[in-house]
């Protein structure tokens, strides 16, 4: 039995429109655009202003697309850091000196220009992307070309109160030959956010690095950060790259403490991915690990979690914090350039919001060249915008109008945190791949309740087809270099069963394997790894300039020939770096899976709607009522909702491990208090004491719970994290 598309897209529009009955402009979004194609030809920054929404509207998330291209004279040949930074006027005037002049020696009389005064900028880093080699770009070489572009998106909604009204935006260039271009383009969605942010500020930044005690003193010492009044939540950013001979190829890590030096986190300098790499080949030394960036990539920002740690002083609530980088002696020149921002939050507003991050496959994306074009299983990148941990959500996907594919994702996934999911494959007959065909897909029912803003968890992209060949009988032919032992390659088709593995070659002996594949979907994957890189990490492909130039690698190919006449059908780039993945149809174009029809929709408990004071809510497990921007746990209906804004509990201390405090404002009689799972299971309850009352929450699963306070006619609550 087949579902049909319409009725559930039909379905999900209706869905969506009682949503916009609550908060008309949720989903809305507004794109400002600063820098179009700005030639980066120097050191230095490259600075426009631009004009953003005022703070009239809320906005629930904000993203910037910075793309990177070629400078109109070409591309550099070389790879530099780029920072991309938001400015925030000071209001404080300064100037410079323009000219000095003697007017007498003694007694010492100085006549000083000055020039025109100007307002101190304060510059908060909100992304860092390292440029690729772009001597191919430059030279039209390996399919590239002066029109060559690449994109990367960064999720800044923290920085909201930053990016209002008239502000700067910096392109800092730390390049010393032209050069590249950068576009940036800011989309704002309309909605509440998450986690209401009450203030930003930067904390630390990095230099030149001789051992830890030159370093920390200088750059990294201890420190008191002052938060806003009403800080409930807190964290620190880190963008971090080592540079020079040493910090760039020596792997070492920091930490980051709170007071009495507990360990909050640890991160590792150093990026084992570069040759993989989503821009290859390069003509550069693009393969080698490095110090948190990689050629051509965009650099991770680590977050740490200060929400724990925070205290209450006499002039409000402050966190103490340090960043330690590990102790060690350079052998050559070494520094690390660092941006980190501390943002203070109130509480999270939403338990259930899930994002979709990213169509990683299908997709047309060239950050995701490496898994592009595909016939095989859809993946896809989520995030848990949410506050309670995600355990279970409804997939539905496809791509032929008509039919929908579902799947039930169960795991555990914690607040804040991403991951890819690889879905089931499905069936991809009919698909023509013109631009007509679009891959879809829709995530829905965290937890099995209800999603709370259901705007950014739908997302499409079209389809590109995959090489097909009509005729099944398939040569590899593979030459290897004189590394024969780092290779390896498997296909395999749709269901993911092996075809073929080729463990092991002879130096300098052809290998030919004859296949004979019937129609269907299938996946070629070769892998490199050179043990004697650097750091014994990645891999150098079949043939790499460095290894020819040296004397230290011959060069190989590898190709796809028919078997009948050896005529050639696909010969593969030799400079890939680590493996590569590659997908074909064989047969008449993209075909059906044997046997396969789509699975029926998870059966899950039905909602229903329901109003309350103007405010839509949806009933799930008969006592959760979800909206947008709440969820009440309930037995006896909405009652006392309107009480439910103003907290009038504290519970103490949170995270809490063996033992809860529970204290409260409100009278104590005929007031039960209970803690409830997020699948709105009651886990303990009781009657309510006057002052402190003590909760055993020992034996209780780590996760978030809501305690709450109920009396006659209101009810409190609080969200509690037991560890």
């Amino acid at each position: 039995m087949r579902t049909s598309f319409h009725f559930l897209l039909v379905t999900l529009l209706v869905f969506l429109f009682t949503y916009d009955r609550v908060n008309a402009a949720s989903g809305d979004t507004t794109t400002v655009r600063v820098h179009t194609a700005t030639d980066l030809t120097w050191f230095g920054a490259y600075t426009e202003w631009g004009v953003f929404p005022d703070q009239s509207t809320p906005w629930k998330a904000i993203t910037l697309d910075f793309t990177v291209g070629c400078a109109s004279g070409g591309c550099s040949d070389w790879d530099y850091d780029v920072d991309v930074e938001l400015g925030r006027p000071t209001g404080v005037m300064d100037s410079t000196i323009a000219s000095i002049d003697t007017v007498s020696t003694a007694p010492l009389v100085l006549d000083t220009t000055w020039n025109a005064p100007y307002e101190v900028i304060e510059w908060y880093q909100v992304g860092r992307m390292i440029t690729p080699y772009g001597g191919y770009m430059a030279q039209g070489q390996y399919g590239f070309s002066n029109a060559w572009t690449h994109e990367y998106s960064w999720d800044i909604t923290d920085f909201a109160p930053l990016l209002v009204d008239s502000i700067p935006i910096r392109i800092f260039y730390h390049g010393w030959s032209s050069g590249f271009s950068g576009t940036c383009d800011f989309t704002f969605v309309e909605g509440r956010p998450q986690r209401e942010v009450l203030g930003i500020q930067n904390v630390w930044s990095g230099g030149n690095y001789s051992d830890f005690a030159q370093f920390d003193a200088a750059h990294t010492p201890e420190r008191t950060i002052n938060l806003p009044a009403g800080t409930q939540e807190a964290e620190l950013k880190v963008i971090v790259t080592g540079h020079g001979q040493s910090g760039e190829f020596t792997p070492i890590d920091y930490g980051v403490f709170a007071q009495n030096g507990i360990e909050i986190g640890r991160e590792e300098i150093w990026d084992t991915t570069c040759s993989m790499a989503s821009i290859y080949p390069q003509g550069g030394t693009w393969i080698y690990p490095r110090a948190n960036w990689c050629p051509g990539e965009d650099v991770p920002v680590h977050t740490f979690d200060l929400t724990p740690y925070i205290e209450q002083g006499p002039s409000g609530p402050f966190v103490r914090a340090d960043i330690d980088f590990q102790d060690y002696t350079p052998t050559d020149g070494a520094n690390y350039s660092i941006a980190s921002q501390v943002v203070a939050f109130e509480a999270s507003l939403r338990h259930y919001d899930l994002v979709v991050v990213d169509i990683i496959a299908p997709s047309q994306a060239e950050r995701n060249t490496r898994w592009n074009p595909t016939c095989g299983s859809p993946i896809i990148e989520v995030k848990n915008n949410g506050s309670e941990i995600l355990t279970y959500l409804k997939v539905e996907y496809g791509v032929k109008v008509g039919e929908s594919w579902f799947y039930e994702w169960e795991g555990s996934l914690a607040p804040g945190v991403t991951e890819e999911i690889m879905l089931p494959t499905f069936d991809w007959e009919g698909i023509v791949g013109d631009g007509s065909d679009t891959f879809f897909v829709h995530f829905s029912r965290p937890n099995r309740l209800v999603e709370q803003f259901p705007y950014d968890n739908y997302a499409s992209t079209p389809v590109e087809l995959t090489d097909n060949y009509i005729d099944g009988n398939i040569n590899v032919k593979f030459q290897p270099n004189n590394q024969p032992q780092e290779n390896s390659y498997l296909v395999r088709n749709a269901a993911g069963d092996t075809i073929l593995h080729m463990p092991s070659f002879t130096s300098s002996n052809v290998n030919n394997q004859y296949l004979t594949l019937n129609p269907g979907c299938y996946e070629f994957i070769f892998t490199d790894q050179d043990q004697a890189l650097l750091g014994g990490e990645g891999g150098d492909g079949l043939s790499w300039w460095v290894n020819l130039q040296n004397n230290l690698e011959t060069s190989g190919y590898v190709e796809f020939r028919a078997t009948a006449g050896n005529s050639m059908l696909k010969r593969f780039q030799s400079d890939f770096g680590g493996g590569f993945r590659y997908f074909f149809t064989v047969g008449q174009g993209m075909t059906s899976l044997p046997n396969e029809w789509p699975p029926f929709p998870p059966s899950l408990p039905p909602v229903t709607e329901v109003e309350h004071f103007g405010e839509t809510y949806y009933r799930v497990n008969d006592s959760v009522y979800i909206s947008e921007n709440r969820v009440v746990v309930s037995q006896n209906g909405l009652v006392g909702i309107e009480d439910l804004q103003g907290n009038m509990i504290q519970a103490y201390p949170n995270p809490a491990k063996d033992v809860l405090y529970l204290e409260s404002s409100l009278e104590a009689a005929s007031r039960q208090w209970s803690l409830v799972n997020n699948l709105g299971q009651v886990v303990r309850e009781g009657l309510a004491n006057a002052g402190r009352q003590e909760i055993n929450v020992k034996s209780l699963t780590e996760g978030m719970y809501v305690l709450r306070l109920e009396g006659k006619d209101n009810v409190s609550e609080i969200k509690v994290l037991i560890e």
